[in-house]
């Protein structure tokens, strides 16, 4: 079972070097892994895993404060990581083929961004700008391998979930496009 109630004061914000960090622009919080998992357990991230799961993947993310302003990631950018909003919004831009950057999306807590480069490994698809300050839990591509290799199952577990917001994603977007242009398959 988890807690009921933990102590607030084991988080502090606290300004890190952006070489070192997954996350570039912000404040990383150094959280216990408890309390990571206790935030990560306010999201529905956690419906599809057990309290011993969720702090056993909490032990592999960072958290980051990041205010209003803030571009997390540019398009083209090699950074891979998963982010998980747990307060705020960004909003996502794709550049049109004269350059010129249209949002796209707008990403609310506590939905998540950045699945396509966790997996392929490919560059940034899009630009992530924070709308209202966000809270983020990031999980980098090397702490995806690193939990694949110490707790498989629950690497797979996570990586299946991914797939399916992903699948469900396309399947909203094919819907979309379909509208957009107006076509009939009939």
């Amino acid at each position: 079972m988890k807690p009921a109630d933990k102590n607030k004061a084991d988080v502090k914000a606290v300004s890190a070097p952006p070489v070192l960090e997954t996350v570039k622009v912000g404040l990383r919080m150094h959280c216990s892994s408890e309390k990571l998992a206790e935030m990560l357990d306010q999201t529905r991230w956690a419906v599809d895993f057990s309290w011993e799961e969720i702090k056993k993947l909490s032990e592999y993310m960072r958290a980051y404060e990041i205010p209003a302003g803030e571009v997390i990631f540019r398009e083209g950018d090699a950074d891979r990581y998963l982010g998980i909003l747990l307060k705020g919004s960004v909003e996502i831009y794709k550049k049109n083929m004269k350059n010129h950057s249209n949002k796209i999306a707008t990403v609310m807590a506590p939905q998540s961004l950045g699945e396509m480069s966790l997996l392929d490994g490919a560059v940034r698809s899009g630009m992530a700008k924070v709308k209202a300050d966000v809270l983020l839990l990031a999980l980098s591509r090397e702490d995806l391998n690193k939990l694949a290799e110490e707790v498989p199952a629950l690497a797979y577990k996570l990586v299946l979930k991914i797939a399916q917001l992903l699948s469900q994603r396309l399947r909203q977007t094919s819907g979309q496009l379909v509208d957009f242009l107006g076509v009939s398959v009939l």
